[in-house]
């Protein structure tokens, strides 16, 4: 996922939230929820899901 190296990014260069969120396609909002606890965030969320997917249809 390229949120990791664009927060990087953003912490080295100074950019701004408003361009790291644009960067990535999502809201400021998220973008700022994703800085202060990537854990919450639904990216982490989604690679878990798509996991657990991968495995349940393996079941099938």
């Amino acid at each position: 996922m390229a949120a990791p190296f664009i927060l990087k990014l953003r912490l080295a260069l100074g950019i701004e939230p408003e361009e790291a969120a644009e960067l990535l396609h999502i809201s400021v909002k998220e973008y700022l929820t994703l800085e202060n606890d990537p854990k919450k965030h639904f990216y982490t969320n989604q690679a878990k899901n798509a996991y657990e997917l991968d495995d349940a249809e393996d079941e099938w």
